[in-house]
């Protein structure tokens, strides 16, 4: 009768097997802590080229404070109080710059 599988054949693979699996998971960590470092690098961009415009430092880091103002239904009276504090060109998101002069889009569109 003839075997169809050799299973001393597959015991003897193994031990590869397991420093591949070893490998690539070496390989598949190296390339997410790449691209979360380029993820890191993108945001601190971003936050670096608005870091110039005056505002609460919270809304540089995240939206989240503005949305649970916008959620609670006083987001008007909220940005007012912003332009008062700051002036007239405020920070309030991010990548989010509010104006209340429209001198001052003057400035930026130029």
């Amino acid at each position: 009768m003839r075997k169809f599988f050799n299973l001393d054949n597959l015991r003897a693979e193994a031990p590869a097997m397991r420093i591949r699996k070893k490998e690539n998971m070496t390989t598949i960590a190296f390339v997410a802590l790449a691209i979360g470092a380029l993820v890191l690098a993108r945001e601190f961009w971003l936050w670096l080229r608005l870091s110039h415009v005056p505002g609460p430092f919270r809304h540089a880091l995240t939206g989240f404070s503005m949305a649970r103002t916008a959620l609670k239904g006083s987001i008007h009276e909220h940005y007012m109080e912003l332009h008062e504090k700051y002036g007239p060109l405020v920070r309030i998101g991010p990548n989010t710059v509010m104006f209340s002069d429209p001198e001052t889009l003057k400035q930026i569109a130029a």
